[in-house]
This record gives structure tokens, C-alpha cells and sequence, in this order.
């Protein structure tokens, strides 16, 4: 961060304290450490997911007890309001900012999203929109043949689903329910493709390349 570069708005009250803004703090981060596309969109996507969830009330700044779950900031964060206006003080405070930092963070403002909600998620995303592949919806909903209705991390075109399989996954589920739910998405004609950390570090190429067969098998 360049102290020179700080506005008024760049800065809130937390708990008595001066602090940077979330969305702020988003762009701090990615032009220092961004090194690479996913290190400088990751913090991007947090900065402007935080800071949708501070203005919209969600995060009160007098009650710091108060921690709402990644769905529920998720579903704030879909409000179209909120969303755009934070978007374009994310631009307007990219044009207002030193070049400081900036070579990996202009190239990755166009594909910022703020649903994502894990950097697992943050590094799927930054592999799938640099790809030729279909551009992907984040969080989307989507119904099983039971009719019952699933939330998954990205759904590529109509029919063909993205799981990023990280260590919080099963959190609220047992791998037998992950299994159930998956059985009924591909029973109502889904393809669920599944991968993991070392993949997308190590072998991402691969992983697109089984996005791209589903794909086509669902024509």
C-alpha cells in the first residue's frame, strides 16, 4: 500500500480502530502479492465479497461477534444493488491508486467475482476463465431428479458441474450424503467433474481437459 494513495473512503472505523476497507484491502493484497493471475483475483474477489457483506449490514462494525456463514453473505452478495456499486468503486479506486503493483491486477478486474467462497473456489475460477472453456456461473442453483434443490460451486454450460473438493467440503455432510447428492444430480442428466488442490496447482490443464469431454458427452 502507498499511504498517498489512501481516500477518505478507503478507510473505516472497526471497533475504534482506522482501518483499510475490505475492498480496499482486496487491492492492497493483490498488488503486492500478486505474482501470477489467481494471486492477484483471489484477494480481488475476498475484497469485494467482504465488502458487499459490510455495507449491505451483514458484518455490523459495532458487533464483531456476529459472523455470518458463507451462505448467507453468498446470498447478499447476489443482490444486484450492492454488488454493482461496489464493482465500480473497485474500478474507480483501480484508475485512482499508484501503478504501484498493478501488472498482475488490471489484466484480472474484468473477471473479479465475488460469490466465490473459498480460495480453493478463487483458484478454479482463475483456471476456468482463462480457459476457452464456456465461462462458468459461480454458487449456482440447480435440481435434482428428486426435485430437490443443490447449490454447486460452478455449473459450466447447461448440463456440466465443477466441484472444488477442498479440506472443508464435508463440513456439514458425510461423503455418503456428497455421494447421494451427486447420484441425483446425474440422474436429472448433470456431469459432475470433481477436483482438488494439487490439481489445480499442479495439473490444471488436466482438469479443464475433463471439463471439456463432459462437455461434449452432454452435448
Amino acid at each position: 500500500m502507498v499511504a498517498s494513495d489512501l481516500a477518505p473512503q478507503d478507510v473505516i472505523d472497526w471497533d475504534g480502530l482506522p482501518v483499510t476497507s475490505p475492498l480496499r484491502t482486496g487491492l492492497d493484497i493483490a498488488r503486492r502479492h500478486g505474482r501470477s493471475r489467481a494471486s492477484a483475483l483471489v484477494p480481488l474477489c475476498g475484497g469485494v465479497r467482504m465488502e458487499i457483506a459490510l455495507r449491505s449490514g451483514l458484518i455490523p462494525l459495532e458487533s464483531l461477534q456476529m459472523r455470518p456463514t458463507a451462505q448467507e453473505v453468498t446470498e447478499r452478495v447476489r443482490s444486484p444493488e450492492f454488488r454493482r456499486r461496489v464493482m465500480v468503486d473497485l474500478w474507480e479506486m483501480a484508475h485512482r491508486v499508484s501503478a504501484h503493483g498493478m501488472r498482475w491486477t488490471w489484466p484480472v478486474l474484468p473477471d473479479v467475482e465475488p460469490l466465490l467462497e473459498t480460495v480453493l473456489e478463487g483458484l478454479a475460477w482463475a483456471h476456468l476463465t482463462e480457459s476457452a472453456l464456456p465461462r462458468p456461473c459461480a454458487q449456482e442453483w440447480v435440481h435434482g431428479a428428486s426435485g430437490r434443490r443443490y447449490r454447486v460451486d460452478f455449473l459450466i454450460g447447461d448440463r456440466v458441474i465443477l466441484e472444488a473438493d477442498g479440506a472443508v467440503k464435508y463440513a456439514h455432510q458425510t461423503p455418503w450424503q456428497e455421494k447421494q447428492r451427486q447420484s441425483d444430480l446425474e440422474a436429472a442428466g448433470y456431469w459432475v467433474v470433481r477436483c482438488t488442490w494439487e490439481e489445480l496447482i499442479h495439473r490444471p490443464h488436466e482438469v479443464l481437459a475433463r471439463i471439456a469431454r463432459a462437455l461434449i458427452r452432454c452435448g
